[in-house]
């Protein structure tokens, strides 16, 4: 087989892999509940049908390139926005309950670059940019600004990655710092999964630029098999899009965000006591609320000041409690290990876990 071969088959496994998980998270938007806050699935299928293109045209510089050429400029515009539509995922998906506006500009620029591009690329024929496209002498002093450009597009998308890498790594990192004062559940909230959505934003769109290399610079056939981490990774991302293994913090109604009654600890804690809602184990600030009369902000800096913790880690020690009792209780009445800690309000032994290495952490105790 040539190395040519090899590649296309390569390429096309991974096109195939962004097809298919672009069809899946499109069935998975078009099924859920349209009242819930669901774009951000849309997003991700948008990128996985966006990033394809760029595959496509790898295929076509190796087997045809004046196909290659005439799609070149709707590639870069469509290659562009995959990388926006990546990061207004995580952009959608890492919020903490502000008022989210994205800026349509991140899609404009897109269609500016492109646009420029083509104009200035009208005085030449479609033969001298085949040329430009396979050179491997393009950066020769003899040769025009244009040709220059033109031949490394592919090459800036990784540059247009690294720029939108930055602010999505920031606000992964902002929303795992701020998250734990808004949702009790450990699992769903880590989004660690997430990194991978940066990564591949590093990555995916780059790496064709990098394959064009192969045909051109003749890299051995057998570094092609690292890009199949690409369907790899669009597997897991699946897995925890579908699964919902995130937590989407919610803006406070602008009727609840005016209501601040003051808090006691002591009413705080009767209400913790008598309706105990930490054994629900999705339970969010906001389902408080209400009951509490009060809005968001000034129940999570009551919780911070009153007891130096942040809400996740008060309502996971309100459901260790919770358990000690049970457990007691049960000795006259055994039960299911499994079946206390849902009562105590874990989804999960593994939630559980998490809950009583942290409180070992804090308090140098032994876990339970």
């Amino acid at each position: 087989m040539t190395t040519e071969f090899i590649a296309a088959l390569f390429y096309s496994i991974i096109a195939t892999s962004l097809l298919f998980s672009g069809m899946i998270c499109l069935r998975h938007y078009l099924s859920a509940d349209k009242k819930g806050p669901y774009r951000h699935i849309l997003y991700s299928a948008f990128f996985s049908f966006s990033a394809i293109c760029c595959w496509i045209e790898v295929l076509f510089i190796m087997m045809n390139l004046r196909i290659a050429v005439y799609l070149a400029m709707p590639t870069m515009l469509i290659s562009l926005w995959a990388v926006v539509l990546n990061y207004h995922f995580i952009y959608l998906i890492t919020g903490l309950g502000e008022r989210l506006h994205f800026s349509p500009v991140h899609y404009l620029i897109p269609i500016a670059i492109t646009l420029g591009l083509t104009l200035w690329g009208i005085p030449y024929s479609v033969t001298e940019k085949e040329q430009m496209l396979f050179s491997t002498d393009i950066f020769t002093n003899q040769t025009s600004l244009f040709a220059v450009v033109y031949s490394a597009f592919l090459f800036g998308f990784c540059i247009y990655n690294i720029i939108y890498t930055i602010p999505a790594y920031r606000r992964i990192h902002r929303y795992q710092k701020g998250i734990d004062d808004y949702s009790s559940n450990n699992e769903r909230t880590s989004l660690t999964w997430v990194y991978f959505c940066w990564v591949q934003m590093v990555l995916s769109i780059g790496i064709p630029a990098l394959s064009v290399l192969s045909v051109n610079f003749n890299i051995p056939t057998w570094m092609h098999i690292f890009l199949l981490w690409i369907p790899v990774t669009q597997v897991f991302l699946l897995y925890n899009i579908t699964k919902g293994n995130y937590i989407l913090a919610l803006p406070t109604p602008a009727g609840e965000e005016q209501m601040r009654n003051v808090l006691t600890r002591y009413r705080f804690e009767r209400y913790m006591e008598e309706k105990k809602p930490y054994v629900n184990p999705d339970l969010c600030i906001t389902d408080m609320l209400a009951e509490l009369c009060t809005n968001r902000t000034y129940l999570s800096n009551f919780i911070n000041r009153e007891y130096g913790v942040n809400f996740k880690t008060l309502i996971n020690d309100y459901r260790l409690k919770e358990l000690d009792r049970l457990r007691l209780s049960s000795l006259k009445q055994p039960q299911r290990t499994k079946e206390l800690l849902k009562a105590a309000g874990f989804s999960s032994y593994r939630n559980y876990v998490l809950a009583n290495e942290r409180k070992y952490k804090q308090h140098r105790l032994s876990p339970l």
